[in-house]
């Protein structure tokens, strides 16, 4: 059985908290020293204190998600399978910020660089930014 698990690094790691109520099939958490968002293949997204283990939310997007979410900065961007890319706060409430739709499915997770978006949809590879 699988178990997600905190764990602080350093000469002597230390468990910081375990959990197995939700657990990610195919798409990995995102961290930062805040928080952990744990989506899962069933469209659930579930946001814990990084620290202490404790659950601030979950919330269900409706649609599978197989790509895995990305922090940047104080947001969070996640695409289900059908091609909506939701963006939302990286903060202890839910807050939806947008969504954005691309208009072919997707399963891959998104790269940022340089101010760029790139996307790999079923049919294409696209690259969104100034």
């Amino acid at each position: 059985y699988s178990k997600l698990t905190a764990i602080k690094i350093g000469a002597q790691p230390t468990l910081l908290w375990e959990n197995n109520d939700y657990l990610s099939d195919i798409p990995s958490p995102a961290a930062n020293a805040s928080y952990l968002f744990l989506p899962t293949s069933y469209g659930m997204m579930i946001c814990y204190d990084a620290v202490t283990g404790q659950k601030y939310w979950e919330h269900d997007f409706g649609k599978s998600i197989f790509a895995s979410p990305m922090i940047v900065g104080n947001r969070v961007y996640v695409s289900d399978i059908t091609g909506v890319m939701h963006i939302f706060a990286a903060d202890k409430e839910f807050k939806l910020v947008g969504e954005s739709r691309l208009g072919e499915n997707i399963a891959a997770t998104p790269a940022f660089t340089n101010g760029r978006i790139y996307l790999r949809g079923e049919e294409n590879l696209y690259c969104i930014g100034e």
